[in-house]
């Protein structure tokens, strides 16, 4: 068994073509066809145990490979990995991967889920901070359920030393052709390509549990989000969608909370920098996601056609914002600040950075609910600034919640956790709704329609003072409810 640290780009196949005839690497370089075909249970029950096994034919040789999946911080991969030889085409997995004790559990036979062919070209680069890194170039076919799709990939796998020379190595080759932070394994693009075609993409938190350090569930949360943008960035590359749109904010949105929940173990200006570049690109999203709600929600046709020509500009500049190279490195910087950055090592942070998670996220929640009790007083009467700064604390105390929310076990904490999550979801919409509002009547002054009667009609047919009195009494039950994690 091998444990391997991967850097995964996306690459457009054209692209791919360019970075292999630039001169960026040097080297001999040697070129291999690959055709993987993956193996699972009817019910996928090796994927649902974060478990590929596929076999290979390389040349006239036969391998399978068997990976189980130990964490992926941001594109940068780190499984266990069995090879083995085989002399016949069908798999055959030993008790050592774990697949035959899973297989005997479900009571299924392994079966071929789809194809990966390719042509790969490799070589051994020697960097002069003593690195070793094995570089492939990918273009290839995945297929299956009737269904193909292309797609190009770079690969830099760490033979030897510090995993911050793969991140240069992704910064020579984007200065050259564009590549983005690879989220998806090859086994990931077929399980994709076999379920139904998707608009938008909702993020999965990882599970945390009591026994990790707060280093590693900062690891997990803030590549989980990361995760979750990049899906939605790919949709929203190729076309425009409404959900995929708001999964990507949900996505910043959630990794920004991460980053005032973890503070303490986040010294120095790089979290903050990296904040403030998260959020000019979630306010790009949202000007698509504001103009994508108000059409959603009003009848009147003329309002409709100025809404509508208002969006399509918003969503050329997002598509712009998308595609710049800044966007491409900002991931890029994230990534590398995730696995490499400062905050790893810093003396001063070592102990909460190695502590025990439970009572760091027990704190962690105390200050963010202690906000909402301390700002949501006489909400029926806040002015829009206060409204905004209580919405905000409602949305870091929800995503920090949802966060923790594995962390905390038994039958009565589940119980108040549903119900203070239920409590918090409620909130969080009626809060919405007024700055929804608040979005809407800016968005006609300045159109300079705010007097039209079927503007004022639609405005009168949001309910303010309805939403008021509602979030009023749900922020009543939430402070009611004793806090899960106490």
């Amino acid at each position: 068994m091998t444990l391997e640290v991967e850097l995964k780009l996306a690459i457009a196949q054209s692209a791919a073509m360019r970075v292999m005839r630039s001169a960026v690497f040097g080297g001999e370089i040697q070129t291999r066809h690959h055709a993987s075909t993956y193996y699972d249970t009817p019910s996928q029950t090796l994927r649902s145990a974060g478990v590929s096994l596929r076999v290979r034919r390389e040349d006239h040789a036969l391998v399978q490979t068997i990976k189980v999946r130990n964490g992926a911080v941001a594109g940068l991969f780190r499984r266990n990995e069995w090879t083995t030889s085989l002399h016949g085409e069908d798999p055959a997995p030993d008790e050592r991967t774990g697949v035959p004790q899973i297989l005997e559990r479900s009571g299924e036979e392994l079966q071929p889920q789809f194809t990966v062919s390719l042509q790969r070209e490799v070589l051994d680069l020697s960097l002069d901070d003593g690195s070793a890194v094995e570089v492939a170039i990918d273009t290839g076919i995945t297929a299956g359920a009737d269904r193909s799709e292309r797609f190009g990939e770079i690969e830099f796998e760490l033979r030897r030393g510090d995993p911050a020379a793969l991140f240069e190595l992704a910064r020579k080759v984007d200065a050259i052709a564009p590549v983005r932070i690879g989220v998806l394994t090859k086994a990931d693009r077929g399980w994709r390509l076999l379920a139904p075609v998707t608009t938008l993409v909702k993020g999965d938190l990882p599970h945390l549990d009591s026994a990790m350090s707060v280093r590693a569930a900062f690891e997990a949360v803030a590549s989980a989000c990361v995760a979750h943008y990049r899906l939605n960035e790919d949709i929203l590359l190729r076309r425009h969608s409404g959900g995929a749109v708001h999964q990507a904010r949900i996505a910043l949105r959630r990794l920004r909370a991460a980053l005032r929940a973890f503070a303490p173990i986040l010294p120095g200006p790089e979290p903050v920098a990296l904040d403030r570049r998260l959020r000019s690109l979630a306010i790009a999203l949202g000007q698509v996601r504001d103009l994508d709600v108000m059409i959603g929600r009003c009848e009147a046709e003329a309002l409709r056609e100025q809404m509508t020509g208002a969006r399509s500009e918003a969503w050329r500049h997002l598509r712009r914002r998308l595609g710049a190279k800044h966007t491409r490195g900002l991931l890029i910087d994230l990534a590398e600040w995730i696995e490499c950055g400062g905050w790893r090592t810093d003396p001063a942070a070592l102990s909460a950075r190695e502590a025990p998670l439970g009572p760091f996220a027990a704190e962690a929640l105390d200050r963010r609910l202690r906000k909402v009790r301390r700002h949501g007083r006489r909400l029926d009467r806040m002015d829009e600034e206060a409204l905004h700064r209580l919405r905000k604390d409602a949305k870091k105390l929800r995503y920090t919640a949802e966060a923790f929310a594995t962390l905390f076990a038994g039958k009565s904490r589940a119980h108040r956790r549903e119900a203070f999550l239920a409590a918090m979801e409620g909130l969080q919409d009626d809060l919405g709704a007024l700055n929804d509002l608040r979005v809407a009547e800016a968005w006609l002054e300045r159109q300079g329609l705010a007097d039209l009667p079927e503007a004022r009609d639609w405005i009168a047919s949001m309910h303010e003072r309805r939403h008021l009195k509602r979030a009023r009494k749900e922020r009543h039950e939430l402070l009611d409810i004793k806090p899960f994690w106490r």
